[in-house]
């Protein structure tokens, strides 16, 4: 909270805090809980107002689906950071409260945690929330390591392999949140994990980590030095290889764009997710170097790379 002076008289501004991680969530329920109700929006979130059938009531489905998008908006608004990546998808206020609920409120004692899934076999796998999540994809999302390393031991690698309804596996959401400890722990015990895409695009973890979130660059190098090159290689459909490198040439991680060119040439004008290719990435950012025998190694690569798709294409 903060004071302001206004003409003579005090005046109380309420400075809303961002919901950062589970340490915070408390303040930040009461805040965006008492917005919500300011607001005649609490309702909604509460389950109270339930949604009625568009075929019985076409107004009073347009009213309600308006306010569920206003509270659904208030509540990402002052998400932040991967807890406002968990609910992105998420169409329902009602359930994007009750998410970030359950993934804000998991014990961060490893003990306790431990303790819990000990006396309810089957806890550590079972499904505990709207999004499908796992228990190990929360402690993920939620920043709890050492839950995490925990789980991770526990779990046979079938259950590993378990995704959210979005189709993200544990060593997705590892690239999602960008955090590279976890993706190690997850790497070591199910290294297969690397090659599974999620469910909209099929993006395997190395490229969601450079796609989906700005900060997950240390994560992303150390997912490419354990991903299978052929992961990333072209063709069936796969805009992985495209869509990494695009993301490469977009955050300035040069070296691992020159590298999977390298090794897959023809890559240079296949399609990415956005249906962009590399070499118009290249074409449409200010060039980084400024020295003129730099700027034509760059352009004789780029020569080489169309030149060797299109023998290829010949061929």
């Amino acid at each position: 909270m903060e004071k302001e002076e206004s003409r003579g008289r005090k005046r109380i501004c309420y400075v809303f805090k961002n919901l950062e991680d589970a340490d915070n969530y408390l303040d930040w329920s009461l805040q965006v809980k008492t917005k919500l109700a300011n607001q005649l929006l609490w309702d909604i979130v509460e389950g109270n107002d339930e949604a009625p059938k568009a075929e019985n009531d076409e107004a009073a489905f347009k009213a309600w689906s308006e306010k569920n998008a206003m509270a659904l908006g208030v509540i990402r608004y002052f998400g932040e950071g991967p807890l406002k990546w968990v609910i992105w998808r998420i169409t329902s206020a009602k359930i994007a409260w009750e998410t970030l609920a359950t993934i804000c409120t998991l014990p961060k004692s490893s003990f306790i945690a431990n303790q819990f899934i000990t006396s309810n076999p089957g806890a550590e796998s079972a499904i505990i929330s709207n999004t499908r999540s796992t228990a190990l994809h929360i402690a993920i999302i939620a920043g709890h390591l050492h839950i995490v390393k925990e789980l991770v031991n526990m779990l046979p690698t079938d259950k590993l392999r378990m995704t959210d309804k979005d189709g993200n596996t544990v060593l997705g959401c590892c690239a999602l949140v960008g955090n590279t400890q976890m993706a190690k722990c997850i790497v070591e015990k199910c290294p297969m994990l690397l090659s599974i895409g999620n469910k909209f695009d099929k993006l395997i973890p190395v490229v969601m980590a450079l796609t989906c979130n700005s900060n997950s660059i240390a994560t992303a190098r150390y997912l490419y030095s354990v991903t299978p090159p052929g992961s990333l290689s072209p063709g069936k459909g796969s805009v992985n290889g495209a869509t990494f490198v695009t993301r490469c040439i977009y955050s300035k991680n040069f070296d691992m764009a020159l590298d999977v060119l390298e090794k897959f040439p023809t890559l240079v004008t296949a399609l990415d997710i956005e249906e962009e290719s590399p070499v118009l990435a290249l074409a449409s950012m200010s060039f980084p170097y400024t020295s003129e025998n730099q700027l034509i190694s760059w352009k004789q690569w780029i020569y080489n790379c169309e030149s060797h798709s299109l023998l290829s294409t010949a061929y």
